[in-house]
C-alpha cells in the first residue's frame, strides 16, 4: 500500500539534444499532483542534463517516472 505522505526524490534527466530542454521542462510543471524543483543544470552545444528534486505522493512520483523514460532516480 502507498503511503498518502509527500515523499521526495531526487532524479536526473539528460537530453542528447539540448532543443528538447524546454518543452520537456515545461511539461513537468503540467501535473499538480508534483512540485518539481530545478537543482541544477548543465546546458552544451550539444547535449543537456538536469537533476530536479520531485515532491508529492509516492504514486504520484512513481507515475511521473514510468511516463518520463528519460529520468534516473539519484536519491530517495
Amino acid at each position: 500500500m502507498h503511503s498518502s505522505q509527500p515523499k521526495t526524490v531526487l532524479v536526473r534527466v539528460q537530453f542528447s539534444d539540448r532543443s528538447e530542454v524546454q518543452p520537456t521542462l515545461a511539461g513537468f510543471d503540467r501535473d499538480p499532483a508534483l512540485a518539481v524543483n530545478i537543482l541544477r543544470g548543465r546546458i552544451t552545444r550539444k547535449d543537456a542534463s538536469f537533476d530536479l528534486e520531485l515532491t508529492g505522493r509516492e504514486r504520484n512520483i512513481e507515475k511521473f517516472l514510468r511516463r518520463s523514460g528519460r529520468l534516473s532516480v539519484i536519491a530517495g
